[in-house]
């Protein structure tokens, strides 16, 4: 019985392996999101907004898309930001991951 015990304590204090994860950063510039999802993979969508908010720099709206895409995927937004340019273009950042 007493091994048992002590197996018991052994295991819980063992360390856990460590989490991995596979990660996706999104970057929202002018009428372009940029998607990069691992070392070598790197994608270019053309975003190519229409209709009222065509000219509009802070319109995430293709950004906030494929954030709910992914998250329909397993992942989960771990980081955001936005930032302005000089010339007053809005981009936005997004990192997501999901457990491997």
């Amino acid at each position: 019985m007493s091994l048992l015990v002590a197996g018991g304590i052994l295991a819980a204090k063992a360390p856990a392996e460590p989490k991995r994860y596979d990660y996706i950063s999104l970057v929202l510039t002018g009428d372009n999101l940029r998607i990069s999802t691992g070392a070598g993979q790197f994608d270019v969508v053309d975003t190519n907004i229409t209709g009222k908010y065509r000219n509009y720099s802070y319109n995430f709206t293709p950004l906030l898309g494929k954030i709910t895409e992914l998250e329909a995927q397993g992942y989960e937004l771990v980081n955001s930001n936005s930032f302005s340019e000089a010339t007053g273009n809005a981009r936005m950042y997004a990192l997501l991951r999901r457990p491997k």
